[in-house]
């Protein structure tokens, strides 16, 4: 729009990128990791977008579930949410740093590919126009 209008909108649509996201099948909490997602109206596909890491998104939200540990889900009385841990992930907060860190990674892992793919097109695209 920018080039053609002389302006741009906030967002758009293409500025957000579709994630699927999934516990790993091989991930023992995965059924309890889904049911959390199912009763808090999170399902896949998660939008990432400019605002969707510095929120309270639901992407954000899946992350945090998706990378949480037993303990982490569980909470312990000492922080006061035994039984509920993964509800600080709901309440816009971290779940813990272990977790902020597993799904950065988790995250990394699910762009590489995409971003690689992305590159391979638009080098082959150059190579065409060369």
């Amino acid at each position: 729009l920018l080039n053609p209008h002389g302006f741009a909108l906030p967002t758009t649509a293409h500025e957000q990128l579709q994630l699927e996201l999934r516990p790993p099948a091989d991930d023992p909490l995965a059924p309890l990791k889904v049911r959390i997602l199912e009763a808090g109206n999170l399902t896949s596909p998660y939008s990432l977008g400019r605002s969707s890491l510095s929120s309270d998104s639901d992407l954000l939200v899946a992350l945090r579930v998706l990378a949480a540990t037993r303990d982490e889900l569980a909470g312990s009385e000492q922080t006061g949410d035994k039984g509920r841990g993964y509800a600080r992930a709901f309440e816009g907060s971290p779940i813990s740093q272990g977790n902020e860190l597993r799904w950065q990674e988790m995250l990394a892992r699910r762009l590489r590919p995409l971003l690689e793919e992305r590159e391979a097109r638009c080098g082959m695209r150059r190579g065409l126009h060369a």
